[in-house]
């Protein structure tokens, strides 16, 4: 494992060949997970209890993750770092939703029952005094209850009792949203070094990008150890053999690749919170 000397002396080239391998093998671990535990419970044992639709859409989520953290392996290394960053941040929100419904698990049906039943009209939405449509509530056409609807991705990660995912997250998710929409915030990106021309053959903002997709796939494989309370000893152990010293590197060469103060502040505080909960993983 390349400390934080050997990252900073190391040649652009071996820099992300070094956090390529570590997106891969973090990677690889997510699929091996997915593959053990990613059964559908309701469909499979027919009982829509509240453990199997937790189960399920927890499940959902990690296997989006994985999938779009593949992406993400395949457009760093092909240099195209603007479009992996639009793809992590699916991982991220993927992230937010599984710690969110482990940590407020009264919160499934907004993501299950509400947004379900208004597609096949087991809910609705009721009408304000004008006769338009509260996007924010939804009635149950029965029993005419109505409940408040929605929860915003600021909220996953504000609410979801993780402190350290709230001193992140509006930092980050601007970042990776920069490159979702045509924000010419985000132009630099897309010129030469010069500043003279557009290409899209600059590589210079890789590095951040491989950074920011293993930082979020730690989050990930951390999240998943604490839900699953039946995961084999052999996952656990693999966990934390991957994420104990992924995080202590990221710590030490975060310095070369993030300039703001207040954003290294916030990455040590969320980096030794992974550590702290991996700590005890057997």
């Amino acid at each position: 494992m390349a400390s934080k000397h050997d990252f900073h002396f190391l040649s652009a080239e071996f820099q992300l060949e070094y956090l390529s391998t570590l997106l891969r093998q973090n990677n690889q671990l997510i699929l091996d997970i997915c593959d053990q535990y990613g059964e559908v419970k309701v469909l499979k044992f027919n009982r829509k209890t509240f453990e199997n639709k937790q189960s399920d859409f927890y499940h959902f989520c990690l296997v989006k993750a994985c999938k779009s953290l593949h992406a993400v392996e395949c457009l760093v290394v092909n240099f195209l770092q603007e479009d992996s960053q639009t793809v992590l941040r699916t991982a991220y929100e993927a992230y937010l939703h599984m710690a969110y419904v482990r940590n407020v698990p009264d919160s499934l049906n907004q993501f299950l029952d509400f947004k379900l039943g208004l597609v096949s009209g087991d809910y609705t939405h009721p009408l304000s005094g004008r006769g338009k449509p509260q996007r924010d509530k939804v009635l149950d056409p029965v029993t005419k209850e109505i409940f408040n609807y929605g929860i915003s991705v600021r909220q996953l990660a504000l609410g979801n009792r993780i402190k350290e995912d709230s001193f992140i997250f509006d930092k980050l998710y601007r970042h990776l949203s920069e490159h979702v929409h045509i924000n010419f915030i985000s132009s630099g990106n897309y010129r030469s070094k010069d500043q003279m021309s557009y290409t899209m053959f600059d590589g210079s903002k890789v590095l951040q990008a491989a950074f920011n997709s293993i930082f979020i796939s730690l989050f990930i494989l951390v999240e998943y150890s604490m839900f699953n309370k039946e995961l084999d000893k052999d996952f656990k152990i693999a966990i934390k053999e991957l994420v104990e010293p992924q995080a202590k590197n990221l710590i030490e060469i975060s310095k070369d690749l993030v300039d703001d103060e207040e954003d290294i502040k916030h990455l040590y505080q969320r980096l030794n919170r992974i550590l702290l909960d991996v700590k005890d993983l057997t």
